[in-house]
This record gives structure tokens, C-alpha cells and sequence, in this order.
């Protein structure tokens, strides 16, 4: 009831034209806090009560993830990606806050979605009720026996994150980005089967004259890791076929850098 929460909650909170967290040409303090409601979402659930002070698809409201995680092809497509769970329902069925045409994966998963929310029900008596989930958001993992071999070498900063990335299988890779609906195919743009991040950096027949040619280290590694990876991009965004000897020299030089 603190006059700058009213403040705040009038001019940027859930309304028929804006949802919490918008941010365009806003103020500065706004800006700041709504650069933490990622952070807030990843420590907290809602329990739902009249849905309208929840984020359909960015709060873990129902299910064990949130509905972006569980439906990427269609969130992608939203054009109201902070909208309240009681707004995203009364208009789920017209599809008036989707881009139109939607892919087909983003067709197929709202079906999905359409039979997942038809078991909601609503109590418009009733607030949201937000609580923690701290310890399931910081709960003790397992060491990534990789990091030390990843983080301790004298490669740049960019080459152990794209590293890191590999690790974590987080590259977008074709066959990451199909499963997203953001590619049409998940083959390897250099042989028939699917781009993994596996595959494009270790077992694709393109690069093996390259791993047969080198002795490789830890640095070396991930400087040959990193220079596959800029052969693919060559190849799939400016259509250049880059030979393995040409991939060779550039680790060579980046290795001597």
C-alpha cells in the first residue's frame, strides 16, 4: 500500500493494453526493477487464484516448468510474452495475441496447451499467492568434472564460453534449433545425419581428417573446438566451403596468439 507501489502498480502493472514487465521507453527506476523479475520468477511459484497477477507463460504456475520451457515454438510466436494467465486463457481460443501463421511445431504445441489449460479453473474471489522455491532453486549439485579442463587454459574468454556452451549441449545447433521450430531441418549442413553439438564438433566425416592430422591438448582443443565451430558458420551464413587445412591454420595462429 506504499505510495510508489501504487504508483508503480498503476502505470506499469497488468492492464488490458500492458503486462508487467514491458519495458520500452519507461523510466530508469522501472527499468531497474523490472530487470530483476527473471531473477524473482526463478526463486518463486504462484499458486493461482483470479490469474491476474501471474505470468502466463514466464511464472511456474502449473506444472513442473514454466509454460515458455514447455512451449517454445509457441511462445516465440506470442506477441504479449508477459501477459497474466487470466488474459492469456479469455483470449487462448481467438489466438488474438499470437503472430499470425503459426509453424506447424507451434500448431502441434498448441494443442498441447489448449487441452493443459482447459483443467484450470479460475477463482476471480481469490489473489494470486506467491511463495519461495529457494531450495529447489539452489539446491547443492554435482561438480561438472569438465569445468576445470574448460575454465583453466589460456584460450580467450569467448572460446571457453562457447566451451561451456558446448558442455552444457546449449549451442544452437540445427538440431536444437528445429526442436524449436527456428529451422526447417535438423540435418548437418555438411553431411545427411543430424547436427548435434556432438556431432558438428567430434564425428562429423567433414572435420576428421582434422582430428587425425593434430595432436591435440587442452588449450589446442578448445582452440579446434572453436574454429569448427566458425566453419559452420561460414557455411551456413555466407555459403563458404572452408577446406580442414584452412580450419588447421587458424588454430595454429589463434594457438600462437
Amino acid at each position: 500500500s506504499a505510495p510508489w507501489e501504487q504508483r508503480f502498480s498503476a502505470s506499469y502493472g497488468w492492464s488490458p493494453f500492458r503486462n508487467l514487465g514491458d519495458v520500452n521507453s519507461d523510466s530508469t527506476v522501472w527499468k531497474d526493477i523490472a530487470s530483476g523479475l527473471d531473477f524473482l520468477r526463478s526463486i518463486s511459484k504462484v499458486t493461482v487464484g483470479n490469474g491476474e497477477s501471474t505470468a502466463f507463460w514466464l511464472d511456474l504456475w502449473i506444472g513442473q516448468e514454466t509454460l515458455a520451457s514447455r512451449f517454445p515454438a509457441l511462445f516465440s510466436h506470442s506477441l504479449r510474452p508477459n501477459i497474466s494467465v487470466s488474459s492469456a486463457i479469455s483470449s487462448l481460443a481467438s489466438l488474438s495475441t499470437f503472430r499470425p501463421r503459426l509453424s506447424n511445431m507451434a500448431l502441434n504445441e498448441l494443442g498441447d496447451l489448449q487441452i493443459l489449460v482447459s483443467t484450470v479453473v479460475l477463482n476471480l474471489q481469490a489473489v494470486d499467492v506467491r511463495v519461495g522455491r529457494l531450495d529447489a532453486a539452489f539446491a547443492p549439485k554435482a561438480d561438472d568434472h569438465a569445468a576445470p579442463a574448460i575454465w583453466n587454459n589460456f584460450a580467450t574468454n569467448k572460446c571457453r564460453i562457447f566451451l561451456w556452451l558446448a558442455n552444457k549441449n546449449r549451442l544452437f545447433s540445427n538440431d536444437r534449433r528445429f526442436r524449436r521450430g527456428l529451422a526447417t531441418s535438423a540435418k548437418c549442413p555438411f553431411c545427411d545425419l543430424d547436427e548435434t553439438a556432438t556431432h558438428m564438433l567430434l564425428h562429423c566425416e567433414s572435420i576428421r581428417p582434422l582430428w587425425d592430422a593434430l595432436q591435440v591438448h587442452a588449450t589446442v582443443i578448445i582452440s579446434i573446438l572453436w574454429n569448427i565451430w566458425k566453419r559452420r558458420n561460414a557455411l551456413v551464413f555466407n555459403n563458404v566451403m572452408e577446406e580442414p587445412h584452412v580450419v588447421a591454420q587458424r588454430c595454429s595462429s589463434d594457438i600462437t596468439l
